[in-house]
Formats: structure tokens, sequence, C-alpha cells
């Protein structure tokens, strides 16, 4: 990894500027979680590293059958919650394949209706965590939709979660894998049962601390870098799959 980001100047290391990097005294940008300090240090807030497992790729047919959040407070890893779901359909043979929960697995797991207020009060205040966020986001809005809720900001499309994996690909050399399965090992972060929900909620929290001092100090700063990057990046991201995703 290289050095540290110089905060006075908000640059690479190499002397290049952050992608779309303002002043922080500029307007309030769109997409930040009400209630975080726009121009306060990012790393210093309340995170939440959410992932999900499903019963295949597209949120809008397909359901959640796993969720875990590993919250972070002070740059440390403070908690952990993770809960089965029951899709209310049968898990098919390719989505077993990659997370391994089976129908009788979950045959007695609570519905998605059922966490939600767990779910929403456990994210509260928190700004959100996910390894290829849209993905995470996505099935959790869809689920939410699904019950004739309106969406809270949280979920929304164009609300910005922090994604790791856009900044380990802007960071890291990239004759690797960015799978997470992968960057974990790149990295000398410890990844058991991959594939698991809370395992990988707890890598991508992982990854995102060792990336920390590389990336923008204050949240706006963040939030604009990574959309710029993101941006550049979509055409890699389009072309993943379900067993690539992570």
């Amino acid at each position: 990894m290289r050095g540290a980001l110089d905060q006075g100047c908000g640059c690479f290391p190499t002397g290049g500027p952050w992608p779309g990097l303002v002043s922080d005294s500029s307007a309030a940008i769109a997409g930040l979680i009400a209630g975080l300090d726009p121009r306060g240090e990012w790393g210093s807030m309340a995170l939440a590293a959410v992932d999900v497992e499903t019963t295949g790729l597209d949120a809008n047919a397909d359901r959640v059958v796993e969720l875990g959040i590993v919250l972070i407070d002070g740059g440390e890893i403070s908690g952990r919650r993770s809960w089965l779901l029951n899709p209310g359909t049968q898990v098919p043979k390719e989505a077993l394949a990659v997370h391994g929960l089976t129908d009788a697995d979950l045959a007695g797991a609570p519905r998605f209706a059922e966490i939600l207020p767990e779910v929403r009060a456990t994210l509260e205040g928190r700004l959100p965590v996910a390894y290829n966020a849209p993905f995470d986001r996505g099935f959790l809005a869809a689920e939410i939709l699904r019950l004739g809720e309106e969406l809270p900001g949280t979920f929304r499309e164009t609300t910005e979660w922090i994604d790791p994996l856009v900044w380990a690909r802007a960071r890291l050399p990239r004759d690797g894998s960015f799978k997470l399965s992968e960057l974990t090992k790149r990295l000398g972060i410890e990844l058991t049962n991959a594939h698991r929900a809370l395992a990988d909620a707890e890598a991508a929290a992982r990854v995102l601390l060792r990336l920390q001092p590389e990336l923008p100090p204050s949240y706006i700063r963040l939030v604009r870098a990574q959309r710029d990057l993101a941006a550049s990046q979509s055409s890699d991201q389009a072309s993943w799959r379900y067993g690539s995703r992570k």
C-alpha cells in the first residue's frame, strides 16, 4: 500500500488531486446520510458494514436469505448482528453453490418484514459500508419496497454508502483480483466462511479500516471522490457475475 494521504492538500500520495475534490466549504451535495456532519471526519463516525446473501442477482425478482451487520465505533469493530431469512421460495442451485444455505436451513427463519424494525434501529445514525454497495443496498431497498413501505433515505439509490471495493480498485495495484475473498488474502485479512453475510460484512469493515489512511478524511470529500471513482469504474462492475461479486 502506498503512503498515507496528505490531508492538508487533499491529494493522492503521488501528488495528483482526488477526483472531483473541492473545498469542504462548498455547498452540500446530495447523497449524504441525514444527521451526519458533512465536514466531519467519517473515520470518527459510527459506521455499519452490511452484507446480504441472496437467491440470485436480480433484486426485483430474487430475495435476501441472510443479512449481516458489523458495527464500527471509534475505528474499532464494536458489535455484530446477523439474521437468516425465509425467502418464501426455493434457493436455486446456483445460489446454493455460493453461500451453501439450503431450503431446510431457512425454513424456520423469519421473513424480512419481521426483522425490518430491528434492522432499521441497528442502522440508525450510522454511515453504511458495503463491498460493492449497490448490490447490498439494492436488495435491501427492494425488500422494503416489497412490503409497501416508504423507502428510508439510507436505502435510496441516491444515498452514498462507503464502498471499499471502489477504494481498493483506486488505491491498490491492479495486478490481483478484487473479489473480496481474494483481496483479503492480498491484505493479510482473515476471512473464514466467505459468502456468509456476517463474515463478508466483517471482511468489508476490515478492508475499509485498512484503507482508511489512504482516503479523504472528511465525509463530504469522501463522497465526492468515491462518486467520481465509481463512475469511472462502472464498466468493470457491470461485467460482474454472481460468483465473482465478492
